[in-house]
């Protein structure tokens, strides 16, 4: 998950996405306090692909690991 800073957001949204995605990263969580949003992206091929989430994004990390992520609970 990113967190988004004023003085790295462009690095972030660009570079970073960009590194994940060649190192094969499955998702990028990109958190903007500014905005209070959570921007979910899935890695399927060689491009992410923005997931819109329910209240709970359930993310399988490997076989035997899964991160429940609620989201209303990230801004408050």
């Amino acid at each position: 998950m990113e967190v988004l800073l004023p003085g790295t957001r462009e690095r972030d949204l660009t570079f970073k996405k960009q590194l994940y995605a060649d190192l094969s990263v499955p998702w990028y969580l990109i958190l903007d306090p500014e905005t209070n949003t959570l921007q979910v992206l899935q890695l399927p091929d060689s491009d992410y692909q923005q997931v819109t989430p329910a209240d709970t994004l359930e993310l399988s990390i490997c076989d035997k690991c899964l991160l429940n992520v609620q989201i209303d609970r990230l801004f408050r």
